[in-house]
């Protein structure tokens, strides 16, 4: 185990490593935050399923024009660059609304600002995984030169 970790760091270095695990740390901490909401649909709001269930499909919507993202983040480059400054915006767009959220209650507590906001996070969490799964896929793709070469060297000397 530690041989294939200390690998990874060698190929794509430690800074990669530690960002896209904590990319897709967060992504999965999410849903310890969903369950509240939930409960603030149902309990503090009073809202029937059905409207819940609207909150929630209104707020999960960007997840479903995730191909927007990476061809936004591959036509427009912010600065000459195609990812870091998209990563930056998505995170920063899936940060603040939990922080407002959790800060000023009467944003919370109105049925039209959560809905906004929290459909703003998951426009940046979506970002974020589009634009880390575009990363890896041009870490993995610069890597399998060097990786392939070594494989087709072990592989030779196997047979």
């Amino acid at each position: 185990m530690a041989g294939w970790v200390s690998g990874m760091r060698e190929a794509f270095g430690a800074s990669f490593l530690w960002l896209v695990s904590f990319i897709y740390f967060t992504q999965g901490f999410r849903s310890f935050v969903w369950t509240a909401v939930s409960y603030q649909l149902k309990d503090i709001l009073k809202l029937s399923p059905s409207a819940s269930q609207f909150v929630v499909s209104m707020a999960f919507f960007p997840w479903s024009i995730k191909p927007l993202y990476g061809i936004l983040s591959d036509c427009i480059p912010i600065g000459g660059r195609k990812r870091v400054p998209y990563l930056v915006i998505a995170t920063i767009l899936s940060l603040f609304p939990w922080v407002f959220l959790g800060v000023i209650s009467s944003l919370r507590n109105s049925y039209n600002f959560l809905t906004i906001f929290l459909t703003l996070q998951n426009f940046g969490s979506a970002m974020a995984d589009v634009v880390i799964d575009a990363m890896i896929a041009e870490a993995v793709r610069s890597e399998r030169y060097g990786c392939c070469a070594q494989l087709h060297l072990k592989l030779q000397i196997l047979f």
